[in-house]
């Protein structure tokens, strides 16, 4: 339990770390979301406008360089989830629950696979904002979100259930 909440500390750090070096890229009315709002996008006319505003500001290679930083940052949450994914695993007894959590297991890794390739994608936008390539970011971008959250999802099935039996008395396994 101390290693899941080791892991849990350094992917939250490291959240905040990428949140922090994205929000200098921040502006309100064009990329109110940093480097996030870019995977966003899905049109070639709104990352251009955030593009122009981050070269305009000398900001383009800090913004080209999170993308970068992003691949390390896919290890680091991918591997804490995988983990926590596994410890839910080992808390239910079962067999649904348990496939269940070999189906989170595969989330966590698709959703890290999501993420290289949106990666791969936001950089041909920077070299040119095609419809292809913010479509397929913005795609690759929200594949992720929902396979995390599916993932966290199932994490988070654990405490529930703990608290629902708690609640009812019976004090079982989930």
């Amino acid at each position: 339990m101390r290693g899941l909440l080791a892991g849990a500390v350094i992917a939250v750090l490291g959240f905040a770390g990428r949140d922090l070096r994205g929000a200098a890229l921040g502006a309100p009315d064009v990329a109110p979301k940093g480097i996030v709002s870019l995977e966003l996008a899905g049109t070639p006319e709104k990352a251009q406008r955030m593009l122009d505003l981050w070269a305009a500001g000398g900001k383009l290679n800090a913004a080209r360089d999170s993308i970068g930083w992003d691949f390390g940052f896919i290890v680091l949450y991918g591997l804490t989830l995988l983990l926590w994914v596994w410890w839910a695993r080992g808390r239910f007894s079962g067999r649904c629950w348990r496939r269940l959590g070999c189906a989170a297991i595969a989330l966590v890794v698709a959703a890290g696979a999501a993420d290289v390739a949106e990666n791969v994608m936001l950089y041909g936008v920077f070299d040119d904002p095609t419809v292809a390539g913010t479509a397929w970011a913005r795609r690759f971008a929200i594949t992720k979100f929902g396979l995390i959250g599916a993932a966290v999802a199932y994490v988070l099935a654990v405490p529930i259930r703990l608290g629902l039996r708690r609640i009812r008395g019976t004090g079982q396994h989930p």
